[in-house]
């Protein structure tokens, strides 16, 4: 499946193309190197007699959903990765079923998908790319075939490896301000509201109500320093992640935002909540009174953060 990102539609036909090539889960900012050098590379190839476009090229699904023993949690859904992609500033994403290319050689990936489909001008990825039948593929195969091949080295961010597996590990330890450092953006979930137990609002902080989507990654149980996306706004909140210890057990991972000094009603609004900072672990509490202390405590603390970081 081609989609133009210009226009957010599926398309027959694209031009050739410059292809940045990975699972892109999370576009981390190692991710966003390889997207920049798509640039770089489509604005050196332009050729005034054949139009030569940017994409990203991904599966629907990241492989690990296939090759890993147990779901390892998404950084980002598919939606968000296209919109990230967007933003970018490619021009079309190419979207690859992985199960119907994981059997293929890889040099009948090089020459039928890249070469034939995507009329490919050119490639970049990273050192760690692998490709065709049991990841048989390299960036080395790759150069053997086309005259325009960047592989981007290992890059490092706070004396670690830059990866996806990386991002998950901050964010199921709560470290939230390193993730957000890797990522290059903040750990985000985007989700419709949906109606919760009201607890909240009897305690005089409502909050909204979000499910973690299957297989999305969950961050660690506690309560967070947040904003919350509203129709292009954004707001402070704190969050809870985790089972409502104190009134009740939920049979679930819960997602609930207290936003500040908010009062609209947005149950079936897609809003997005990201994660800056943890404040404490989830516990259970005596009785709803020393709950409610507790969330004024989380507000203020929260209060003070945005303060601090003049937000």
């Amino acid at each position: 499946m081609v989609i133009d990102l210009r226009t957010g539609k599926e398309t027959g036909q694209a031009p050739r193309l410059v292809l940045g090539l990975g699972n892109f889960d999370g576009v981390h900012v190692a991710h966003a190197e390889i997207l920049r050098c798509v640039k770089k590379m489509c604005s050196k190839l332009q050729d005034s007699d054949e139009e030569i476009r940017s994409a990203a090229w991904c599966f629907r699904n990241p492989s690990s959903d296939y090759l890993s023993r147990a779901p390892i949690g998404h950084i980002t859904t598919f939606e968000e990765r296209v919109e990230l992609f967007a933003q970018a500033g490619m021009d079309y994403v190419i979207v690859e079923d992985f199960e119907s290319l994981r059997d293929m050689p890889y040099p009948a990936f090089i020459s039928e998908k890249l070469i034939r489909e995507y009329r490919t001008a050119g490639v970049v990825c990273g050192y760690n790319f692998r490709f065709g039948q049991k990841g048989e593929g390299q960036p080395r195969d790759l150069q053997a075939r086309f005259d325009n091949v960047i592989v981007l080295p290992r890059r490092s961010v706070l004396g670690s490896t830059i990866s996806s597996s990386r991002i998950r590990w901050l964010v199921r330890a709560g470290d939230m301000e390193t993730a957000t450092t890797v990522l290059g953006r903040p750990f985000s979930v985007t989700s419709e509201v949906v109606s919760g137990k009201h607890v909240g609002k009897a305690l005089s902080y409502p909050t909204v109500n979000q499910v973690f989507g299957e297989n999305m990654l969950v961050p660690r149980r506690g309560v967070y320093v947040t904003t919350t996306r509203i129709d292009g706004q954004t707001y402070p909140s704190v969050t809870n992640v985790g089972f409502r210890p104190t009134l009740e057990t939920s049979a679930h991972v819960n997602c609930e935002t207290h936003i500040l000094d908010f009062e609209e009603d947005l149950y079936g609004k897609i809003i997005k909540v990201s994660f800056l900072k943890r404040i404490r672990d989830e516990y259970k509490l005596a009785d709803a009174a020393a709950l409610s202390d507790a969330i004024r405590e989380d507000v203020n603390n929260a209060k003070a953060y945005f303060s601090e970081h003049h937000m």
